[in-house]
C-alpha cells in the first residue's frame, strides 16, 4: 500500500469516526423521537466512501497530468455534490414525512466530509507529501 493511501486513511478515519460519534450523540440526545429515512451510519459510510474515491482520483490525475489536478478536484467535487443532491431529491420524491431532518443530516455529513477533501487536495496541489 502506497504512502498516500496510508496517510489518506490517517486523515479520513479519525474525522469520520469523531464526527459520526458527535453526530450520533446529538441525534440520540436531542432528536430521539424523530424517525429518519436514512441512518447516520449509512450516510457517513456512503459519503466518506465517495470522498475517498474522489481523493484517490485526484491523486491519480496529479500523477499523470499535474496541470489538470485542480480541474479534477472541481469535477469530482461536483459529481459528489450531484450524488448528495440525488439523495435529497430521492427523499423528496418518495413522500417521506420528515424530509427536513434527513436533509439536515445529509448536509452536515457532506460539509464534514468536504473539510478533509479540501485539505488533502490542497496538499496534493501544492506538491507536498500527504
Amino acid at each position: 500500500m502506497s504512502i498516500f493511501y496510508k496517510n489518506l486513511l490517517i486523515y479520513l478515519l479519525p474525522v469520520a469516526a469523531l464526527s459520526l460519534l458527535i453526530h450520533s450523540f446529538i441525534i440520540t440526545r436531542y432528536f430521539s423521537g424523530v424517525e429518519f429515512n436514512y441512518t447516520i451510519t449509512i450516510l457517513y459510510t456512503v459519503i466518506f466512501l465517495i470522498t475517498t474515491v474522489n481523493l484517490i482520483g485526484i491523486n491519480f490525475v496529479n500523477k499523470i497530468w499535474k496541470d489538470k489536478t485542480g480541474f479534477a478536484f472541481m469535477v469530482l467535487g461536483m459529481i459528489k455534490m450531484f450524488l448528495v443532491i440525488f439523495l435529497i431529491v430521492k427523499l423528496r420524491v418518495s413522500n417521506v414525512p420528515n424530509i427536513f431532518g434527513d436533509g439536515i443530516n445529509i448536509a452536515i455529513i457532506y460539509l464534514v466530509s468536504l473539510i478533509p477533501e479540501v485539505l488533502v487536495s490542497i496538499k496534493v496541489l501544492s506538491g507536498k507529501e500527504l
